[in-house]
């Protein structure tokens, strides 16, 4: 005679069957959800921080950029300035040079001999105050221009690192990518592993 389930042994046994199956796929269901969500914000989080990385690049190149401009503008500044400053200076010394002029004609020790000198002289030491204004402001106007090419340097650095920071996030998003899809796996075949059952009692047999 052929034995069956009766009673408390055949509810048991439908029971334990129900709940294993519900169990593992309850337990692979939230293992799943938390894979895919943990690599999801792996992967937005390394998109991210490239993206912020290239953004304070592009930030600092156009900071660069600004300060290159400013210093080109000072450098023509200096020149401008120096110019002036040498026109005045000239202009003192024609002033001075007509005054001993006329201080010469006065005494009428004439405009020879010493005082001829003293006038070439005045002459000689007003043209070196308004070369050594001359190159003042050469200076500050190469000074200013070095200060503009390190900025352009700079700009340009950081606007390589603009690519480079971006495809970095790339990189990174792909590598939480590969470890999210391997913790997947492996969760996937730990909670596909077979699950032991309680065998129901046979009644007549």
């Amino acid at each position: 005679m052929e034995a069956m389930l009766f009673g408390t042994a055949a509810t048991a046994g439908g029971a334990a069957a129900t709940a294993g199956a519900i169990g593992v796929g309850g337990a692979f269901s939230a293992w799943q959800a938390l894979s895919t969500l943990g690599m999801v914000s792996g992967v937005m989080g390394a998109i991210s921080q490239g993206n912020t990385a290239a953004d304070n690049y592009e930030q600092s190149a156009a900071m660069n950029d600004y300060n290159a401009a400013v210093a080109r503008n000072q450098s023509t500044s200096a020149l401008s300035e120096s110019a002036a400053a040498q026109s005045a200076q000239r202009r003192r010394a024609r002033e001075v040079l007509g005054e001993q002029r006329a201080g010469i004609a006065q005494s009428g020790t004439g405009f020879g001999g010493s005082n001829a000198d003293l006038m070439e002289q005045s002459q000689t030491l007003a043209e070196l105050d308004a070369l050594n204004l001359a190159y003042e402001g050469d200076m500050k106007s190469k000074s200013y221009i070095s200060q503009a090419s390190i900025e352009d340097v700079s700009a340009a650095t950081n606007r390589r690192n603009v690519g480079t920071a971006r495809t970095s996030g790339y990189i990174g998003a792909g590598r939480a990518l590969l470890v999210g899809a391997g913790s997947y796996g492996q969760g996937r075949n730990t909670n596909y592993a077979p699950v032991a059952t309680a065998t129901p009692r046979l009644l007549g047999g």
